[in-house]
């Protein structure tokens, strides 16, 4: 009997794109001759059903899941995907999380003491956490997300779409808000570490996480009491990425560089973009607003974009799917720098990479690729066929089916 992978889908978040990853893996999965099925799992009713099924069938090669809290289902230390098989070599259903940002947002699930659970996170510095602080996970393995090719890549100089860039708009400020009511003594390592990140913009959350609690009696050597109070302090990781994001785009508003924004969220930063220009003078470029999209239509976009301008969520050593799908497209992607991505693509010949010390130089990067288009289209066309071997859903899928296979009895 074949085994099957199981995939797991909850609801339909960030624009669809879970549930998008969660299809075309599965998809990957039966091209290779592999059994595959995507289940929706909404209640803990029908994870208790869908989990008596698998226990039932003993058929199971490995459940996955993108960024759910599936695994946190359960009571006490008895968790609903904790599943006993006598066939797998550690006696459980291997569960694989795939976590799509910080491992502080995954925490609850993480520090589940679950027989078999393999970890795939998107940071070389995020696996190093997980690897010092959970020592119930089996694996940790660093995979950047994978991106489709449009079936019509436009040709480079007949793109309708000079600079892209795609994410929601969260204000600032009303991250700072939500910090203020959070309590004195969260609001205090707040300040701290986002006075340590503004200045130190290379270093990770964690590190700024460590200074602001310099003096302080936290337990930061358990398994769980680092991870736990870093959760807990998680406002500094959103402020810093919505105000380097803010910069980021206002530095190509004030160097002439119009920008095209799919995503929800951003009239509000239109509003802010006119208070700042009544005290600075109006900027040389402009915002053209999309509005939200299904993640399904992002390779048409890209596909019709020349530069695709990215701002990494805080990865420092890793990569985010915006890059994929750039590259996948042939758009130049143009992003801040990452040491992953340095030893991963040719810096000026596959990708450009700015420091978000010297926001400037971003902008530079994109006047001098708008001013030079063939040499534009020949870094998109080197980026191009480095991605499409390296960033696809089928090379994805190897990683779980190759741990599958060398499980088997």
């Amino acid at each position: 009997m074949k085994k099957q992978f199981v995939i797991l889908t909850k609801g339909n978040i960030c624009y669809g794109s879970t549930s998008y990853f969660a299809r075309r893996l599965n998809e990957e999965f039966l091209k290779a001759g592999r059994d595959s099925v995507v289940v929706q799992v909404s209640t803990g009713d029908e994870a208790v059903e869908l989990a008596e099924k698998i226990r039932e069938k003993k058929n199971t090669a490995g459940i996955i899941d993108f960024n759910t809290d599936l695994y946190s289902y359960g009571a006490g230390s008895t968790f609903v995907f904790d599943i006993e098989d006598d066939e797998s070599s550690t006696g459980y259903v291997p569960l694989w999380h795939v976590i799509l940002d910080h491992p502080l947002y995954h925490n609850s699930v993480l520090k589940n003491r679950l027989h078999d659970m393999r970890v795939i996170c998107l940071d070389d510095t995020h696996a190093a956490l997980i690897r010092k602080y959970y020592s119930n996970i089996r694996d940790v393995y660093v995979r950047p997300l994978p991106a489709d090719t449009a079936e019509r890549l436009v040709p480079y100089n007949e793109r309708s779409i000079d600079v892209l860039f795609t994410g929601t708009y969260t204000a600032s400020e009303d991250i700072v808000n939500l910090a203020m009511q959070s309590g004195t003594k969260h609001m205090e390592i707040f300040q701290k570490m986002a006075d340590y990140l503004i200045n130190n913009p290379s270093d990770t959350i964690e590190t700024a996480f460590r200074h602001a609690l310099y003096d302080t009696d936290e337990n930061l050597d358990s398994d769980t009491g680092f991870m736990d109070s870093l959760e807990l302090n998680f406002f500094a990781d959103m402020f810093i990425r919505a105000v380097i994001r803010e910069e980021v785009l206002m530095e190509m508003l004030r160097s002439g560089i119009d920008v095209d924004i799919f995503g929800h969220g951003w009239e509000r930063f239109i509003l802010k973009c006119d208070m700042v220009q009544n005290k600075e003078g109006v900027f040389g470029g402009k915002i053209k607003l999309h509005g939200e999209t299904d993640y399904q239509n992002l390779p048409d976009i890209y596909a019709d974009s020349k530069i695709a301008l990215n701002v990494l969520p805080w990865f420092k050593a890793g990569q985010h799917d915006r890059i994929s799908l750039a590259m996948c497209n042939g758009s130049v992607c143009v992003s801040d720098e990452s040491v992953y991505l340095e030893k991963r693509f040719v810096d000026g010949e596959e990708i450009f990479m700015y420091s978000l010390e010297d926001m400037h130089e971003a902008a530079e990067i994109i006047k001098n690729l708008q001013a030079q288009p063939l040499e534009a289209a020949k870094t998109a066309a080197k980026g191009y066929a480095c991605a499409i071997r390296k960033l696809s859903f089928k090379k994805y899928s190897e990683i779980f089916m190759i741990s599958s296979s060398e499980e088997r009895p």
